[in-house]
């Protein structure tokens, strides 16, 4: 699953807007100062299929598509906007389950009201199976 909104310009490193796709990824739980905290990223790229290519190997070009250059960097790095959260752990779930799948479904339920609450539309995105 993933979110579909928007990302204007000012906001990302492209200088373009886009209808961009956000994605929920790195869940970490913690424990810190006798307490336990969930660590999360919520990510936009330009479409989902972006997301899939981050950190893959860009190819070189042939010399039929474009004679000369290349790249600027030899990975894809597809990341357009991060959010980083911190959140005590008993303020998202009421115990942690164990498979990734359920944790995103809660997280995505927990960023969707803040969304709602800031004005954000968005759309719910799913993935395939």
């Amino acid at each position: 699953m993933g979110l579909k909104f928007k990302l204007k310009k000012e906001l990302n490193h492209i200088y373009k807007d886009f209808d961009a796709y956000w994605a929920i990824d790195n869940i970490v739980v913690y424990p810190e100062n006798g307490q336990s905290y969930v660590h999360f990223e919520v990510t936009a790229y330009a479409s989902r299929d972006a997301k899939h290519k981050d950190k893959e190997s860009v190819r070189e070009p042939l010399p039929n598509e474009i004679p000369f250059g290349g790249a600027i960097s030899p990975i894809y790095d597809t990341a357009l906007f991060k959010a980083v959260q911190e959140v005590p752990t008993a303020s998202i779930f009421s115990s942690v389950p164990s498979s990734i799948s359920e944790q995103k479904d809660i997280l995505y339920a927990y960023v969707k009201p803040l969304l709602q609450n800031a004005g954000v539309s968005y759309e719910d995105v799913l993935e395939e199976v």
